[in-house]
C-alpha cells in the first residue's frame, strides 16, 4: 500500500512546503495528516485562517437535509459530485476579519448547496428569513439523540433558549460585517 501512495506523499508533501514558504511559516510550524487511503492524502498548515478539507461531510450532512439544497430545497441527484457544495453559512471568509464567535468549520455552520445557490451566495451570510432552517436541523438533531447531538451542544449551548442566542448573535455579527444574501425558497416556504 506504502509504495502504491509514495507518489501522492511526496507531491503533497511538496505542496505542503511550497504552502509553508507562501504563507511565510516556519518548518516547525508545519505539520501533515495523511490518512492512508486510496483516495486522499491530504495536507495540512496548521491555521484558523485557512479552508481545510470539508467535502468528506457530504454524505452526512445529505441525510439531515433529506437529499436537497439547505437554501432552495431543489433535490440533489448525485450527492458526490462538484454541483453539492458543502457551505459554510456563516462565510469562512470572515475568519479574515476578526471573527472570534466560535469557528466556522464546525458542523453547526455546515450546509449542503447546489451549485446554483453556493455560486449566487458566495461570501455572504444568508437573510435572517432563513435561520430558523439551520437552528430547527440544530434542534432536531439534538432532540433525535443523534451521534452529532453532544457536538452540536458543546458548539452551541446546552438549552434550546441559549442556542437560539447564539445563532442570533453570530449571524448579527456576520451580517454588521458582510450584507446578507437572501436564499430562493424561505423559511417558511419549507
Amino acid at each position: 500500500m506504502q509504495a502504491q501512495v509514495l507518489p501522492l506523499e511526496v507531491d503533497a508533501r511538496w505542496n505542503l512546503v511550497q504552502t509553508s514558504w507562501g504563507l511565510g511559516l516556519g518548518t516547525r510550524l508545519v505539520s501533515f495528516e495523511i490518512i492512508p487511503d486510496q483516495d486522499a492524502v491530504d495536507l495540512y498548515a496548521p491555521s484558523r485562517l485557512r479552508r481545510a478539507p470539508i467535502t468528506g461531510v457530504r454524505d452526512a450532512l445529505s441525510g439531515y437535509q433529506d437529499g436537497r439544497c439547505a437554501y432552495c430545497n431543489t433535490p440533489f441527484t448525485d450527492i458526490g459530485t462538484s454541483r453539492v457544495a458543502v457551505d459554510h453559512v456563516l462565510p469562512f471568509v470572515l475568519m479574515s476579519r476578526g471573527w472570534h464567535d466560535g469557528d466556522l468549520h464546525q458542523v453547526w455552520n455546515l450546509v449542503l448547496a447546489c451549485n446554483a445557490c453556493n455560486s449566487a451566495k458566495r461570501d455572504r451570510p444568508p437573510a435572517a428569513a432563513w435561520m430558523p432552517w439551520l437552528e430547527q436541523r440544530g434542534e432536531h438533531l439534538i432532540a433525535s439523540h443523534h451521534p452529532l447531538r453532544e457536538t452540536l451542544i458543546s458548539q452551541l449551548g446546552p438549552n434550546g433558549g441559549g442556542r437560539h442566542h447564539t445563532l442570533a448573535r453570530r449571524h448579527t455579527a456576520a451580517t454588521e460585517t458582510i450584507p446578507p444574501w437572501t436564499p430562493p425558497v424561505s423559511s417558511v416556504d419549507r
